[in-house]
């Protein structure tokens, strides 16, 4: 009788720990696809803020290409840009935006 119970605790503790490596293998899995997911969203946040930096260089370059024009001919024009206050204010606010 005790033999009889014995290997039935023994078949229990086998079923058991079957279940166990089982739930383990499955909730290692599920935590591997969360990190993947994390890694994955991270790096479309990454490109995306790579595309954001070369849109922000290029509208950079094309204000200070309209600066330099802008400039040009407020200089060819001759005009006296320090007595008119709309023409000053323009020619000193080229000044303001960033490179």
């Amino acid at each position: 009788m005790k033999d009889i119970m014995s290997n039935q605790c023994f078949d229990m503790n086998i079923k058991v720990n079957m279940e166990l490596k089982g739930l383990i293998k499955n909730k290692m899995q599920e935590i591997n696809e969360l990190k993947q997911m994390g890694e994955n969203q991270g790096e479309v946040q990454k490109r995306a803020m790579e595309r954001a930096e070369e849109i922000l260089q290029k509208y950079k370059k094309i204000a200070t290409i309209s600066q330099n024009v802008l400039r040009g001919i407020i200089l060819a024009s001759r005009v006296n840009w320090i007595d008119d206050p709309k023409l000053r204010d323009i020619a000193m606010g080229l000044e303001s935006i960033p490179n």
